[in-house]
């Protein structure tokens, strides 16, 4: 069974997500090696995540959230699964048959740039000045630089790799917790909490209000670049995933833990996330 609800765990983002700082997050491999070349940390920052995810899941432990409404969630994920099956995966092998890897990596770029807004006001929200600092630099350099960001100048040229920032992130920081899981129609897993955090990461989002000529069919077409490429490159945890005895046990623990991780920038422990009181 597919599984197109970790989407929004492998953001990875990527995703989507990415991990500045040379600190782990959200995609597809888990690389413990240290890295010394910024713009091979942002590559393998894209493909971080989810399978080291996987690899703890023999302590689930770490990912326990309360689950009153599994019915229901269960429910969705199978509604999601099946979207998955005859929709997004069909969707995800056609866009790799027909544009090869340099093509899909300028997508990635630019489509990362675009959310980069929204991950400088969740820095600055979370009180990380210098990680706000790297966001700002990463958009004004690949911008202008990078071709309206469609290559990632800042990693490879400047030495500020990549990180990802959304507003679930921000409110666990200053101390929220998850609230019950959900599983949300074609958006996936989540909790209450980042649910709530999806609405504020769209309003803070420039893009959203802009208006121009086409604003809609660019607005649309972001999205579905976005989840499409996504699905591409986690297609290795989407089949670990299926393979497991129980796909939704596993993907709940998936979520919870690549969560916990980027909501700690990576660390072990939560303690040295900043003080501010």
């Amino acid at each position: 069974m597919k599984y197109i609800a970790s989407i929004l765990a492998v953001m990875a983002m990527a995703a989507g997500g990415c991990a500045g700082d040379g600190r782990p997050a959200v995609g597809v491999d888990r690389v413990a090696d240290p890295i010394k070349s910024a713009a091979e940390r942002s590559r393998l920052a894209m493909a971080n995540g989810v399978n080291g995810t996987l690899e703890s899941f023999e302590t689930p432990q770490d990912a326990v959230v309360a689950d009153p409404f599994e019915s229901w969630n269960r429910a969705v994920f199978k509604l999601n699964s099946g979207l998955d099956t005859v929709l997004l995966e069909p969707a995800a092998n056609a866009y790799r048959f027909v544009l090869p890897k340099f093509g899909r990596n300028r997508v990635r770029d630019f489509v990362d740039n675009l959310k980069t807004p929204v991950w400088f006001a969740n820095d600055l929200l979370q009180g990380e000045w210098g990680r706000a600092g790297n966001s700002a630099a990463r958009f004004g350099l690949n911008t202008t630089f990078g071709l309206l960001g469609t290559y990632d100048f800042a990693a490879h040229q400047a030495d500020l790799p990549k990180h990802d920032e959304d507003f679930g992130q921000t409110l666990a920081v200053w101390g929220v917790g998850n609230g019950p899981y959900l599983m949300l129609p074609l958006l996936g897993p989540s909790t209450l909490r980042d649910a709530a955090g999806l609405g504020v990461d769209y309003a803070m989002d420039p893009l959203t209000w802009a208006e121009f000529e086409g604003d809609d069919t660019f607005r649309i077409g972001r999205r579905v670049a976005d989840v499409v490429d996504i699905r591409d490159r986690a297609r290795d945890a989407f089949d670990q995933i299926g393979r497991a005895a129980d796909p939704y046990s596993q993907a709940k623990s998936v979520y919870i833990q690549t969560r916990n991780r980027r909501i700690a920038n990576g660390r072990n422990e939560y303690d040295d996330l900043p003080d501010f009181d």
